[in-house]
C-alpha cells in the first residue's frame, strides 16, 4: 500500500491481493482493527511525518504525493493525528534535533 499511497484504493487493493472488495474491507477490520479507509490515512500520516521530519520537501509536494487533492484536506488530516499542523509538526521537530 505505501508504494501506491497516492493512488490505492479498496478496489485496487483488494484486486491486488486477490480479494473481492466486501471480503477485503471486513478482512482489515478484523486484522487491522480499522476501515481500510483508516488505514490509509494512517499511513498516509505516518508517511507524512517521516517526509516532514527528514526531508526539506515542502508541504504542497509531500500532500501531492501522498495522493492528497487539496491542501486543506491534507492539513486537516494531519491535525486530526498528530494534533498540530505539518508546518508545526516540522518545526518542533527541527528544535527537538538541534535543542535536545
Amino acid at each position: 500500500m505505501t508504494q501506491h499511497i497516492n493512488d490505492v484504493t479498496l478496489v485496487s487493493a483488494a484486486t491486488h491481493f486477490g480479494y473481492q472488495q466486501n471480503y477485503f474491507s471486513r478482512l482489515c477490520r478484523k486484522l487491522f482493527k480499522q476501515s481500510f479507509s483508516n488505514l490509509k490515512t494512517t499511513l498516509r500520516m505516518e508517511m507524512a511525518s517521516r517526509m516532514l521530519s527528514l526531508s526539506n520537501k515542502n508541504i504542497d509536494e509531500i500532500s501531492n504525493e501522498l495522493g492528497y487533492k487539496n491542501l486543506t484536506s491534507f492539513y486537516s488530516h494531519f491535525c486530526n493525528e498528530r494534533g498540530r499542523t505539518p508546518r508545526q509538526f516540522r518545526e518542533d521537530y527541527q528544535q527537538r534535533i538541534h535543542h535536545p
